[in-house]
């Protein structure tokens, strides 16, 4: 499936709302899933950082 690189970089690149229109199309669609999954791995990275340092304030006590 190929469609317009300029849009869909466009698309990819603005800030998250946290919801689309029921009846986007497919590279609104598209960008919103990869955005989901940044920031999911932004979480996770968050949440780990989190436990690595308070492990690290045990430790030192």
């Amino acid at each position: 499936m190929s469609y317009e690189t300029g849009g869909h970089q466009k698309t990819e690149n603005i800030a998250s709302h946290g919801s689309i229109v029921k009846m986007s199309d497919f590279i609104l669609l598209d960008a919103s899933i990869k955005m989901a999954f940044r920031l999911h791995d932004s979480y996770l990275k968050v949440r780990f950082q989190k436990r690595e340092v308070e492990s690290k304030m045990i430790a030192w006590n």
